[in-house]
């Protein structure tokens, strides 16, 4: 994408999101001036940007939506739930359009139909449906009215092969002034212009009354160009201008074609509506010197960066220079060359077409800028191979930062290169002294400051890192409504906490886990409205989705008010469905129940709804959490609720971990799920089975432990005899688990980097770290080793 276009796609998400959450806090209080005129701003603002970069469909379905949404600033029209729904409607559909313009660089081939029937929707509610962009022929009268010559000189243009005319109605934004557009100019610019109306788009206030910084102005234009070329002109105010083909039927209208053409056989230059006085041989003669120098202009353009710009600059100029002596001609090609050199990147054709205007001759050819920077790229011309690197480097990698935490990260990088600079200093001492003590010293003083650095360093670092929840709480007001109204119940959502702060990749492993139970909570927790109120609850149901930081980690916790789970349904559900045997399940304490909901495949619908029933969903939840390293929490009272809660690292770069010695080598056991550390004399094993390979267990505490040889897991030689075993106990799946290992090593804070290449599947490694020495440290994964 050129960086223009990958500007607007940043934007246009945070202006969507901001504009969609907006829509549903005004259908809760729709009198709420504040919340209107947030989601007014947020579409007008969208709307003014996609002009910027020429997808008309787009700025055409925005513009109908901000009329929607000004009508009911006036007062003109009420809020209601079904209005909300289409411009709701509307806007998903332009959430997929940015993601097209991101991925291909160009909105889908029905866009502008599309964009036509999703205007009408919306402009239903104002009483004014737009019909589509070009439904047939022009019942226009105003070209009826136009001067019989102009319309018999564009039916011969028609009859000689020229092409079918185009008829243009543009009325411009009452303030287009303020965003730099010149409406007279732009119309101007039009190809084969033969008339021009120019007209008040309401009665003509009193000379007192007019404002003179507002446009009330209405132009109507007939071209002999095809709808394609005049659309170019309009590419940045695509919203405002109307531009339909016409028929021979729309200009036949009393004219006896036989007899007229016979009559008129060329269409006098006095009867154009919008021709000038003939121009003085002095204007002639300064406007061809002004030309002369645009040549020059365009043949420096390529030495510089501001080449897209002196284009426009040329244009203007030369626009200027042939409307001054009436030349309204060369208006059309001056505006195609124009376009071609901004899209080919040349400027040689361009050059010379002023050149000729000018009377000038060109010598050189000029080649075109090395890669502009601000020529559109074209999909076709990135090879396939590279095409997904180029979509993975756009703006869906942009990552926003507070620039006081950029200022701490500039500020501890600066201090970190003074501490660097002292290290030539020890070295030379080193080759000049002999007190190795005092040396020692010195080393170890100059360590702790780069220690205290790195420390800094590295939370300045994580702090860019860092978003907050509402990131992703942001999707699930929509969500909650639209499955609440699909499943006719009535339920709110309250955030909580929304400010919290995690690790952008933490945020993200977050979307799918709480679709999931928020899903689960609408269509099995929350019950409907009759039955909630024959329990005495209130009609809304309520789900309650909080933030929270911990020490280390992030809480995420989902909750409603419902019917919740009935521990003894779950019981037969798992027996009838052979996820456990009788006996098993009454071993089971009633927190060991409840998560039997995450196993895969249990449901407890009968049926397979569209939106359950078919045993996935909370299993996922629980795969995510774990692989992001966190942990799954449940808690349910019959009548009253259901809890899920959820706890996730506050980051995954960085992981503390504890190194082992295992078989002559080291490895590292993520801190997170060590309980302790303990020694187990040899004779305080017990054996569960007979046989090589037996599973074991020591009691610690008065509790049973099964005990695991790591050694033995890993593949690895076993480790000699020993009257004391080093045991690594650690929490898995809520149990406790002894973990057999030759030696506890040191605690070490690393950054953890995936497995790759050949070794990207092997099962029972979260990662690899390298250690102050060189070596590479194996992260063991124990979840999935066990």
């Amino acid at each position: 994408m050129n960086p223009l276009l990958s500007q607007f796609v940043i934007e246009a998400r945070d202006q969507l999101e901001q504009a969609s959450t907006g829509l549903l806090d005004l259908e809760r209080r729709p009198g709420d001036a504040g919340v209107l005129q947030t989601v007014f701003r947020a579409i007008h603002t969208l709307k003014g940007s996609s002009g910027l970069v020429g997808v008309a469909p787009l700025t055409v379905l925005v513009h109908a939506a901000e009329d929607l949404l000004g009508a009911v600033r006036d007062g003109r029209v009420a809020v209601q739930t079904g209005m909300v729904d289409v411009l709701l409607d509307g806007l998903d559909r332009v959430g997929i359009w940015v993601d097209a313009l991101e991925t291909t660089g160009d909105l889908p081939s029905d866009a502008g139909d599309t964009a036509s029937i999703q205007a009408s929707r919306l402009r239903a509610w104002l009483g004014t449906p737009i019909p589509a962009k070009a439904a047939g022929t022009l019942s226009a009268s105003w070209i009826a009215r136009l001067d019989k010559a102009v319309r018999l000189e564009t039916v011969r243009r028609a009859q000689a092969g020229g092409g079918m005319p185009s008829a243009v109605v543009y009325e411009p934004d009452p303030e287009c002034f303020f965003r730099g557009d010149d409406p007279l100019a732009l119309v101007r610019r039009i190809p084969e212009r033969l008339a021009l109306v120019i007209e008040p788009t309401s009665r003509w206030p009193q000379p007192e009354s007019i404002d003179p910084l507002m446009c009330a102005l209405r132009f109507r234009v007939l071209s002999a160009a095809p709808a394609t070329a005049v659309e170019a002109v309009f590419r940045t105010v695509g919203d405002q201008a109307r531009i339909t083909p016409l028929a021979l039927a729309d200009l036949e209208a009393d004219l006896d074609l036989g007899a007229d053409l016979e009559t008129n056989p060329a269409l006098p230059a006095s009867t154009r509506a919008d021709v000038q006085p003939e121009a003085g041989s002095e204007d002639r003669a300064a406007c061809r010197r002004i030309l002369a120098e645009q040549v020059l202009v365009l043949e420096l353009a390529v030495q510089g960066e501001q080449w897209l710009g002196r284009i426009d600059s040329v244009e203007r100029t030369v626009c200027n220079c042939l409307g001054a002596i009436g030349d309204t001609d060369h208006l059309g090609k001056l505006a195609s060359t124009a376009v071609a050199a901004r899209a080919t990147g040349s400027v040689q054709p361009l050059r010379a077409f002023v050149a000729e205007l000018a009377g000038v001759s060109v010598v050189a050819e000029i080649a075109p800028p090395p890669e502009p920077a601000m020529r559109p790229a074209r999909v076709e011309e990135i090879p396939a191979d590279t095409r997904g690197a180029e979509v993975r480097g756009g703006a869906g990698r942009v990552l926003r930062v507070d620039s006081r935490r950029v200022d701490t990260l500039i500020e501890t990088m600066g201090e970190l290169i003074v501490a660097k600079n002292a290290l030539p200093f020890l070295a030379r001492r080193a080759e000049e002294e002999h007190d190795r003590r005092e040396l020692s010293r010195a080393i170890k003083a100059q360590y702790e400051v780069i220690h205290r650095l790195v420390q800094e360093l590295q939370s300045a670092v994580l702090a860019i890192r860092m978003l907050p929840v509402s990131q992703v709480f942001q999707r699930f007001p929509r969500l909650v409504r639209d499955l609440a109204h699909r499943l006719d119940k009535r339920v709110e959502l309250a955030i909580e906490g929304e400010e919290t702060e995690a690790d952008k990749t933490v945020i993200e492993s977050l979307a799918d886990p709480l679709l999931h139970l928020i899903r689960n909570s609408i269509d099995h927790g929350i019950e409907p409205p009759e039955d909630r109120i024959a329990a005495g609850k209130p009609a809304h149901g309520t789900i309650r989705l909080a933030a929270s930081r911990g020490p280390d980690a992030v809480i995420i916790e989902v909750g409603d008010d419902g019917c919740g789970i009935d521990s003894a349904a779950i019981r037969a559900k798992v027996v009838a469905q052979g996820i456990l045997d009788a006996v098993r399940i009454q071993s089971l304490s009633e927190d060991e129940v409840l998560m039997l909901v995450f196993h895969p495949g249990f449901s407890s619908r009968e049926e397979v709804s569209e939106l359950s029933g078919r045993g996935v969903g909370l299993d996922a939840v629980l795969a995510v959490v774990e692989t992001a390293g966190g942990t799954v929490a449940l808690s349910s009272r019959l009548g009253q609720g259901t809890t899920v809660r959820l706890t996730l690292p506050l980051s995954l770069a960085i992981v503390r971990v504890m190194t082992v010695e295992v078989g002559g080598q080291v490895f590292g056991v993520p801190m997170d799920v060590v309980a302790e550390t303990v020694r187990v004399p040899s004779g305080a094993f017990h054996s569960l089975n007979h046989g090589p390979g037996g599973e074991r267990a020591f009691v610690l505490r008065d509790s049973v432990v099964p005990a695991i040889d790591l050694a033995n897991a890993l593949g690895l030689p076993p480790a000699p005899p020993a009257e004391q075993a080093a045991v690594l106990v650690v929490r898995l799946n809520g149990e406790r688990v002894g973990v057999v290992v030759e030696a506890f090593r040191e605690r070490l804070e690393v950054l953890v980097k995936p497995m790759e290449g050949a070794l990207a599947g092997v099962a029972g490694y979260a990662g690899t770290a390298l250690l102050g020495d060189g070596r590479v440290l194996p992260i063991l994964d124990l979840k999935e080793l066990i």
